[in-house]
């Protein structure tokens, strides 16, 4: 489903949990195609943090990290296939953090 806006959505979900609603949000960003590749995160995804990572460190790492060193209440991700961070998400998920994909939101609201 593409130029569906389906990352456009994501950004603007981010935007006002991070402004409206006062949520720590965390923008798990490896690929760079939520918030931009440049050295400040662009301004659609409001307030919230973006976190990177480097090039040798998976989605399930980065979100560790931001678990220990942010203490976020709201993770925003593209979607991911890989096994190992789904379970990794469940697993913070058992703590109270609310996540939202990008592809499963999409799927979620388009039935």
């Amino acid at each position: 489903m593409s130029s569906a806006g389906k990352t456009t959505l994501l950004r603007d979900i981010t935007r006002m949990l991070a402004d409206t609603f006062q949520k720590v949000v965390i923008v798990v960003d490896p690929s760079q195609e939520i918030a931009g590749g440049g050295q400040v995160p662009h301004s659609c995804i409001g307030s919230a943090r973006r976190m990177t990572g480097t090039t040798k460190q998976s989605k399930h790492e980065v979100l560790q990290e931001a678990v220990t060193n942010h203490g976020p209440e709201v993770f925003a991700l593209e979607g991911t296939a890989a096994l190992r961070t789904c379970g990794h998400i469940v697993r913070l998920h058992a703590h109270g953090m609310i996540y939202v994909f990008r592809t499963c939101l999409w799927m979620c609201l388009c039935g």
